[in-house]
């Protein structure tokens, strides 16, 4: 069982075709939970963020591929908060307080003696999930995606419950999946998340198996002490599940 839905295939593809096929989706208002549970946001905002994070994460996969493609794969992982003063026409104050607990992790794994099949089978199935993604307690696939719930950390993270749209398009060598937030469950027993959206991309290498994964995560207000520690532990966490995803491909 795999996460994906509305599958393209298709018979070659090049880091252009990958990035429109990302922009190509309505940045559209079913996946804005944000807008209705993050008050006084401006009117065009979830518009205007849905394509900007969009187009960075085409940028980014597209450049990914076009790296693996002449022979690069450097492995490592990324965290940076988004500037909404660079990315936004005219925003409020309110749309700024949003975006500064917005941010973007990226990574990137180079992983030996496995097939682009096996590679995408397993980083998708649920038992992976399960066994190696931090506080994953529960998966469900749903007809548009796939559900997932993540236990809390007390006295710093509520438990969460979130489902996404998911799209796929794959070839022979390159897989590109396309997940974007549908629903939230809320309350106060819950952790809040406004926003997410993800690219993950496979892609065949001489070794094995190339992959980038893209996401932007907005939750709840973070602070500078936050930011620090997420800074700072987002390389650490990032090997691990790489290195127990290379396990898992071993077995």
């Amino acid at each position: 069982m795999l996460f994906f839905m509305l599958i393209t295939v298709s018979f070659a593809m090049s880091s252009n075709t990958i990035y429109q096929w990302l922009i190509q989706e309505n940045p559209t208002s079913k996946s804005i939970p944000l807008l209705n549970h993050y008050p006084s946001l401006s009117a065009s905002f979830s518009q205007e963020l849905m394509q900007w994070t969009q187009r960075q994460l085409a940028k980014s996969a597209a450049t990914a591929l076009r790296n693996y493609q002449q022979g690069d794969c450097t492995e490592g992982a990324f965290f940076k908060v988004v500037d909404g003063t660079k990315i936004l026409n005219s925003p409020t104050a309110i749309d700024l307080q949003f975006t500064n607990s917005l941010f973007l992790i990226e990574s990137s794994y180079c992983l030996t003696d496995t097939d682009l099949s096996e590679a995408f089978d397993v980083y998708m199935s649920p038992e992976f999930r399960l066994d190696v993604m931090p506080r994953v307690t529960n998966v469900k696939l749903t007809n548009t995606g796939f559900c997932v719930d993540t236990e809390g950390i007390p006295g710093l993270v509520l438990p969460a419950q979130q489902c996404s749209r998911s799209r796929s398009k794959h070839q022979e060598d390159v897989i590109l999946v396309h997940n974007t937030l549908e629903s939230v469950q809320r309350g106060s027993n819950n952790q809040p998340l406004y926003y997410r959206e993800e690219v993950i991309l496979f892609a065949s290498i001489p070794e094995g198996v190339a992959l980038y994964r893209g996401t932007f995560t907005r939750s709840d207000d973070i602070g500078m002490t936050a930011k620090y520690v997420l800074n700072n532990t987002v390389e650490s966490s990032q090997n691990d599940i790489r290195n127990q995803y290379q396990e898992w491909l071993r077995r």
